[in-house]
């Protein structure tokens, strides 16, 4: 199942800032930043070797959604993955 949301956020929110406005996100504090475990209780797992991937407009992020600023016109995308 995938959701959708069009959401306007204020200039310099961070990609896990805008998620917060419309999912229940928790976060572990990393020496990398933070780092997303659960979007709306579904969590990554260790056992099932699953993480949520970050995408900036169709592509996989370069940069953590805990620093990335959300641009006009941007679409983000979190995915459970595997790795």
């Amino acid at each position: 199942m995938t959701n959708s949301f069009d959401l306007v956020v204020n200039k310099g929110k961070t990609a896990i800032e805008a998620l917060e406005i419309v999912m229940d996100v928790d976060v572990n504090q990393t020496s990398f930043g933070p780092f997303i475990t659960c979007i709306n209780h579904i969590c990554g797992s260790n056992e099932e070797r699953t993480y949520w991937a970050f995408y900036i407009n169709g592509e996989y992020a370069m940069e953590g959604a805990g620093s990335y600023k959300v641009k006009q016109g941007d679409v983000l995308s979190f995915n459970l993955t595997k790795y």
